[in-house]
């Protein structure tokens, strides 16, 4: 309730509410905000809801903080089921205007925390995270590179939660079952080398390399295992980096592509540990259901779709009426979900009747854990009709009623007399009731669910040839696809293409065995290429390049936008897009702005595609043109440090490319913008920062003159 004592100060004058880090809270959590769903994303917390108007939050929208504002009105929720409580009564204010979304960009990298947010809208659409903490700033998981996607209302791609700190219950990758180290004492680091975000796209390369090698030790200075919620200042230290095994590399590339019918998504993972042949595992945790549809394709479904019943207010039961041969004990499934905006579970009981008896009550789950079947046991049935009746909250929904003599039989997908895809069929021993209300008046309405669905489609050579398994989590309420290969290097390129019933369906043909697909959805066409454990030079039908991927956007036979990352040339259809005399590097042009990282004193040329913004390494540089091609010579920053202090002290700028560990007397910071990106940094109790350039330096507290690495705790 830290909340209360930042408001307690503002009353004795002290504005620490104004406070720039502060402001910035409300900010990260809009961003962290679902499109429509009333939720933040759920990465590494138990409950993502928007839970009720916070002092703090509270606070910050009586200061002029449109994000804040935004937060409290999504937090009350179209309905207005959550009440201000007592720092409403203090600080609320009670009017029922709309609040407008805050006027934010659709991408945010948090270049000093490492995640990266993009979404498609603020009212609707889709979410997509990247994400990674540096230690120190409390429970670390061993998540990093992880991936989240939300989009139709579904957690396509989901976060495990609070409790399950390992990276085997994360969207990453394995190597011979092994994972990363995070969690408790086993904290570990990754880097981002690059980010780019555009109207084409937002790309983020991360290494995670860091987090398989090594991970963070501390010295013992009280009985039993250190642990990092038990650290104090001046105990326990210094930390040390701890070695666990070595690879040659871990990287991880991914887009999140605007621009088609659907924002989609691609992943390209390029993993080597060694010479040896090794099994590769790819993971993506779900909420949907999902079947492997083809060699290399995964298909995830919404666990219903078509017609269901909507209760629009608490009143009389959906009726379900059908006939059983035999008289006897059965169990009663019914296939239910809940309405976006009802967030709180403990407002949904679900109640049923059969045959007008009592037959117990269920809570309905969050909305984006997707219609569920909940069990009803040991109803007794007589032989020929039965009905069931539904009770339900407002928006609570029914779509199915099975009943089954087959105690062990449970249902998992929308059920048919026979099976198709997303369709299981009934086994002989249970019977699907029909159902009996009419939707016409009442306190129900008849809906119909577009059955939201994500293909998963692996596009790099040897993409058919990949064994697919699905392992379920049921405490976690999750199914998790694997997706493995033992090679030496290992290569995985996924393209995550979301839609559902109204959307034309995407069409991605792949070009052979050779790396290259090309999609065609909507007005644009994209031809892909990804082949992370290539090395020589592709040659194909439509794109050449040496890239780890490569995308080039067409809108009839105009090239309308390109990226290329890991590679030094692409070239569409005979036509040079992009070559350097050095590299490897990213590239990214979407027609209006062109962003380049490249290594100091490169010469990149890029077609122009009429771009009026030209960035390299982040920062703006003047380029030269010829003919259609853009000449943007790279920079070499100086190899010492420059750095600049502000006058009260707050931030600190620093240029160059110094030696390291980069060490800087500012007691007072609060921001370090290193090379014109704001980076993370650590400090020691002398009034020294540590700008994270590569891994973070392991400084914490005021550590003991003497204290040797031998003396750090091991586990």
């Amino acid at each position: 309730n830290y909340g209360y004592g930042v408001r307690a100060l503002q009353q004795h004058g002290v504005m620490l509410v104004d406070h720039p880090n502060f402001r910035e809270f409300a900010i990260w959590l809009a961003h962290e905000s679902i499109p429509g769903e009333y939720m933040f994303d759920n990465r590494n917390y138990s409950s993502g809801f928007h839970q009720g108007p916070t002092p703090l939050i509270l606070t910050l929208a009586t200061r002029d903080n449109p994000a804040a504002k935004w937060l409290v009105d999504q937090a009350l929720g179209p309905e207005r089921t959550t009440t201000y409580g007592t720092p409403g009564l203090l600080w609320g204010e009670y009017s029922d205007k709309p609040v407008a979304p805050p006027d934010l960009p659709l991408c945010r990298w948090s270049s000093s925390m490492g995640p990266v947010l993009s979404r498609s809208g603020w009212e609707q659409g889709s979410f997509f995270c990247i994400t990674m903490e540096p230690f120190g700033g409390g429970k670390v998981h061993g998540d990093k590179g992880a991936f989240t996607f939300y989009s139709h209302g579904l957690a396509f791609a989901a976060d495990s939660g609070d409790l399950n700190t390992r990276s085997e219950d994360h969207n990453g990758v394995l190597i011979d079952g092994k994972a990363m180290l995070g969690g408790g004492a086993n904290v570990s680091d990754a880097i981002v080398r690059n980010h780019m975000h555009s109207e084409l796209g937002d790309f983020t390369l991360m290494d995670v390399k860091p987090a398989f090698e090594q991970y963070v030790g501390y010295t013992q200075t009280r009985p039993g295992k250190a642990d990092w919620v038990k650290l104090e200042y001046g105990l326990g230290l210094p930390y040390i980096w701890v070695k666990r095994m070595s690879l040659e590399r871990a990287d991880r590339y991914a887009l999140y592509v605007r621009g088609s019918v659907q924002p989609y998504a691609v992943i390209v993972d390029d993993y080597q540990q060694d010479e040896n042949p090794r099994r590769y595992t790819w993971q993506m945790h779900s909420r949907a259901w999902g079947e492997v549809s083809a060699p290399g394709q995964v298909t995830w479904r919404s666990r219903y779709g078509g017609e269901y019943l909507q209760s629009e207010e608490r009143g009389a039961p959906a009726l379900f009426s059908g006939e059983v041969a035999e008289a006897g004990q059965y169990a009663v499934w019914v296939l239910m979900r809940k309405w976006p905006a009802m967030k709180n579970w403990f407002t949904h009981p679900a109640s049923i009747t059969v045959n007008g008896r009592g037959g117990g009550y269920k809570y309905l789950g969050d909305h984006l854990a997707d219609w569920g079947w909940y069990g009803y046991a040991e109803q007794n049935l007589v032989a020929g009709k039965n009905t069931v009746g539904i009770t339900l909250a407002r928006g609570g929904r029914v779509a199915q009623v099975v009943v089954s003599r087959d105690p062990e039989w449970t249902p998992d997908t929308m059920v048919g007399t026979e099976a198709g895809p997303g369709i299981e069929a009934l086994p002989p021993t249970a019977t699907l009731l029909p159902r009996q209300t009419a939707a016409e008046g009442g306190n129900w309405s008849l809906q119909t669910d577009p059955r939201a669905r994500m293909q998963v489609r692996f596009i790099q050579p040897g993409a058919e040839a990949l064994e697919f398994s699905f392992a379920h989590k049921p405490r976690m309420g999750l199914t998790c696809l694997q997706a493995e290969q033992q090679v030496v290097q290992a290569g995985f390129a996924a393209v995550l293409l979301p839609h559902d019933d109204r959307d034309p369906q995407p069409e991605l043909t792949r070009e052979g065995d050779t790396g290259e697909a090309v999609l065609r959805w909507g007005p644009y066409t994209d031809y892909l290429f990804a082949d992370p454990a290539r090395k020589l030079p592709y040659r194909g039908a439509n794109l050449e390049t040496d890239a780890r991927f490569a995308l080039v956007r067409t809108e009839g036979e105009r090239v309308v936008g390109y990226m290329l990352a890991g590679g030094h040339s692409l070239a569409f259809r005979g036509k040079l897009l992009v070559g350097s005399s050095a590299g490897p590097l990213c590239v990214m042009n979407d027609g209006n702005s062109c962003q380049v990282q490249a290594p100091g004193g490169a010469i990149v040329r890029a077609l122009h595609l009429g771009a009026t913004v030209v960035e390299c390494n982040h920062q703006p540089v003047r380029s030269g043109i010829a003919g259609e091609l853009l000449i943007v010579p790279v920079p070499r920053l100086a190899q010492e440090w420059k750095v600049e202090t502000s006058e009260d002290g707050s931030t600190v700028t620093v240029e160059g490319d110094g030696p390291q560990p980069l060490k800087i007397q500012a007691p007072q910071a609060i921001k370090c913008v290193v090379n014109g990106v704001s980076v993370w940094f650590s400090r020691d109790g002398f009034g020294n920062i540590y700008p994270k350039l590569e891994l973070t330096v392991l400084t914490h507290g005021r550590e003991p003159r003497d204290s040797k690495p031998e003396d750090a705790w091991v586990k």
